[in-house]
């Protein structure tokens, strides 16, 4: 998050992509403006600014006469700097934080604090004189809002925004007034659980008579909501289009405000992703189509942790702006096709006199021409208004940001993996694996490599001796072999079907070589009291009537309606997920462990996401089954255990 205290989120609504040219003073892209935190300057600009003919307007949340922030105005080409107005705090307003809109001469805005109960107003002012009007002031409540953190959208003469707090729920609201300050009304109360958000701290935007918006909070996993609002009907008009889950395949936290590009709803969450740091997404304005197009890694080569929108869309090409990453770690302005290829960075922020750092909201683009604003950064930290020719990098390879054919794979030595990939010379190719079965994640082996033009050679040297063969291990087991222990009884088998009848069934057999166990738990009828289907992985030698601390355990627990799955690691529960089950059903399990290494667990093809929470210790392991309180509810089929080859999946990602 960004380098500041005054709070954790921030919001932007850019209104207009104005058609008209800059005039960038033949200038190359960097700092317009320094602000100095004076009488006669703001400091910590906030919002995006608008472009009117030449002159870029926007806020300040600190600065002016009163100290409580400004309303500036300044030339494309960095000169004519001046305030338009300075905010007095009080029952006027202070610290504007927001994306100002504009019809004629008049601009609209919110400030988030002062009012009557410093909980912050909407205003407007005309530029002829100027002045300045309080339109709303917030008093939070069923009725109101409370502490805007966000923009206003425009529509005729209806004002429409957010607030992050206040409402019937005391969890925001979303809200819409007239330019003139009357017809107040709150459209929907926050009510954040599964069926609603809660802390929107964005603008939204507007399709027809539907507004569209992000909630940080709230949803099945209380990581956030898109929604839709209908301005037309007055019942059922809330619908949640996308609740963000987390994890490497989703996003967290969304933050805004969206952009709308015909059917197709653009946005960021500032958390998620296969990184945790974010990811750009999309989805129709009917809730389908849902896709993350990128998830944020950091570096030198990536952004990380965007703070605000919006994305800017125009020719299938997206550019936005994240407040970390980059060489310094300041921040990057990004360039993305809108199909999710052809990632770059176009510029990374570095902070000191010529420079801003960390930008909150995403760019202004008009031609080719780039305008914003960052909070840090310029001749006294205090933020910068920047702009110029855009540094926008043209790719002209044929691929960016895919996965490249490979060619051919071999195994020297039986130790070391030789993968062949033909190349370009415009490219970068990284070797990267993944340990699971379904594989969610992946992790780089060594750095990426310069293409050039033709096939090159791409290694990784294995951590087992060889690849030795594959054994099966399946049904029906011979009772000879003991299975059991002083614990309980053999398993019986008939056909594929094992039913365990004891406590600590087990496997005598050592395994020293990655393992995949696969089995089938089907589900005749509702489970009417609690049981549990369940493995130890303990090291080899261990005495049949000893379980070592730390142990490794993954169990499936049956209870009435549900099937809780749970991992212990080191004696402490590392993961738990609950499934609602229907019988009939059947649900198949693949299991990966490999010695000294990770585990991961996928029921019909959905990897439960382990990562690195649930990790093997043993360099050579057993294999326990166990079972409590079975019924004929339940039982096991189709097992078999997997071992004796290397467990890894490959691929080559290819990037400018």
């Amino acid at each position: 998050m960004r380098k500041r205290q005054e709070w954790l989120t921030w919001v932007a609504v850019i209104v207009s992509l104005a058609t008209v040219g800059i005039n960038a003073r033949a200038q190359a892209f960097g700092v317009l403006h320094s602000f100095t935190n004076s009488t006669s300057d703001g400091s910590t600009p906030e919002g995006q600014p608008v472009l009117i003919g030449s002159t870029l307007y926007g806020v300040t949340f600190y600065g002016g006469s009163s100290s409580n922030g400004t309303l500036y105005r300044v030339s494309t080409n960095g000169t004519a700097f001046g305030l338009v107005y300075s905010f007095t705090g009080g029952t006027n307003g202070a610290n504007p934080f927001c994306t100002l809109v504009s019809t004629g001469a008049s601009f609209y805005g919110m400030t988030f604090n002062g009012g009557i109960d410093d909980g912050g107003v909407i205003f407007g002012l005309n530029t002829n004189g100027p002045v300045y009007s309080v339109l709303h002031t917030f008093l939070g409540g069923s009725g109101d809002g409370l502490y805007p953190f966000g923009s206003l959208t425009l529509n005729g003469t209806n004002l429409y925004g957010m607030t992050v707090n206040g409402g019937s729920n005391s969890e925001g609201v979303v809200f819409s007034i007239s330019t003139a300050g009357s017809n107040f009304s709150v459209l929907h109360s926050f009510a954040s659980g599964t069926n609603d958000g809660a802390a929107p701290y964005e603008g939204v935007v507007m399709g027809g008579s539907t507004l569209y918006g992000t909630a940080f909070y709230g949803g099945s996993s209380n990581l956030g909501i898109v929604f839709a609002l209908n301005t037309a009907v007055t019942s059922n008009a809330f619908t949640i289009l996308h609740h963000f889950t987390g994890g490497n395949a989703d996003g967290a936290n969304p933050t805004g405000p969206l952009t709308l590009n015909g059917s197709t709803l653009y946005g960021l969450t500032t958390a998620g992703g296969t990184n945790d740091l974010g990811v750009i997404f999309k989805v129709n304005t009917g809730g389908s189509g849902y896709s993350v197009l990128h998830s944020f890694s950091g570096g030198t080569l990536d952004g990380a942790s965007p703070e605000f929108g919006p994305l800017v869309v125009t020719n299938s090409v997206m550019y936005g702006a994240t407040e970390e990453g980059g060489t310094s770690n300041s921040g990057v302005l990004f360039q993305m096709n809108t199909g999710g290829t052809g990632f770059t960075v176009m510029h990374a922020f570095s902070g000191g006199t010529n420079d801003g750092a960390y930008p909150a909201f995403g760019p202004l683009l008009s031609g080719s021409i780039l305008c914003g604003v960052t909070p840090g950064g310029g001749s006294n930290n205090l933020g910068v208004v920047y702009g110029g020719p855009a540094p926008i990098v043209t790719n002209t390879c044929p691929g960016t940001n895919f996965l490249t054919q490979i060619s051919a794979i071999q195994i020297v030595a039986g130790t070391n993996v030789v993968i062949t990939v033909p190349t370009v010379a415009c490219e970068m190719y990284q070797l990267q694996y993944s340990a699971a079965m379904v594989p969610t994640s992946w992790t780089n082996i060594g750095s990426a490599v310069q293409g050039t033009g033709a096939p090159i050679l791409l290694t990784n040297v294995c951590a087992v001796a060889a690849f030795p063969t594959v054994t099966w291990l399946d049904l029906p087991w011979p009772i000879d072999q003991n299975w059991g222990g002083s614990h309980g009884s053999p398993a019986t088998t008939n056909g594929n079907v094992i039913t365990l009848t004891g406590y600590d069934v087990l496997s005598e057999q050592s395994f020293s070589a990655p393992v995949t166990i696969s089995y089938d738990v089907t589900l005749n009828s509702e489970t009417t009291g609690n049981g549990a289907f369940e493995f130890f992985f303990v090291p080899s030698g261990v005495a049949s009537n000893a379980l070592p601390n730390p142990d490794v355990e993954l169990q499936m627990g049956f209870q009435p309606d549900t099937i809780v799955v749970q991992t212990n690691h080191n004696s402490g529960i590392a993961f738990t997920r609950t499934y609602t089950i229907s019988p009939p059903a059947v649900y198949a399990n693949v299991i990966t462990v490999a010695p000294n290494g990770v585990v991961s667990w996928a029921i019909n093809g959905q990897d439960l996401g382990l990562g690195n929470s649930v990790v093997m210790p043993y360099s050579s392991f057993q294999i326990r089954l166990s079972s409590w309180q079975p019924t004929q509810d339940w039982y096991v089929s189709n097992f078999a255990v997997t071992t004796g080859y290397l467990q890894r999946f490959y691929r080559v990602q290819e990037s400018p």
